[in-house]
């Protein structure tokens, strides 16, 4: 056998293995997309910053040990133009969900809703209190006067004792103390 021919032969093998591989790899990395999340039984929060590019809410997953794997993620959502429609939010992680699920809740924005409740018989100054202790609320009230903040709300009536509806109300973090009180009011 001639070595041109010999050169021939190992160049096809080398192709056929090359290619081999690639269809391979591609499977693994697909099937990884189904494959859950490292996740702790609590869930796990994820904050996502306005402006933040995919890649770095991966990483920040595959530095935590949640995601095995990121580059199949990665391209995944590069390529089926998912990347750049990620949306920022507080998002809570539930056991057993996948990446391909991971990429349909940011895209989707289904953030993670806290709630406060108004109870029935409260004064305004009790619901005041309960936002003011709140987490999650952006507090941009401070301590103004009832007058002041009717004022605030578009409301004519100064005194606001029994104006507000008590229920639970659910809103993503950082939503502003004067927007549940505007929907409290609305009802």
């Amino acid at each position: 056998m001639s070595l041109r021919r010999r050169i021939a032969i190992a160049s096809a093998l080398l192709l056929v293995v090359a290619i081999a591989a690639t269809v391979a790899l591609g499977i693994v990395a697909h099937r990884s997309l189904d494959d859950p999340l490292a996740l702790p039984a609590e869930g796990y929060v994820l904050d996502i910053a306005v402006g933040t590019p995919f890649a770095a809410v991966v990483r920040r997953l595959h530095d935590a040990h949640l995601l095995e794997h990121r580059e199949p993620l990665l391209l995944y959502a590069r390529y089926a133009g998912f990347a750049q429609r990620v949306k920022a939010g507080e998002y809570l992680l539930e056991p057993a969900l996948t990446p391909r699920g991971l990429l349909d809740l940011l895209v989707a924005g289904r953030v993670r809703l806290h709630a406060i409740t108004f109870v029935e018989g409260w004064t305004f100054a009790q619901m005041l209190g309960a936002l003011a202790g709140h987490p999650a609320v952006e507090h941009t009230l401070g301590d103004p006067a009832p007058d002041a903040i009717m004022a605030a709300l578009g409301a004519t009536e100064a005194n606001p004792e029994g104006l507000f509806f008590p229920d639970t109300y659910r809103f993503p973090r950082g939503t502003r103390d004067l927007d549940i009180l505007k929907q409290a009011r609305q009802q």
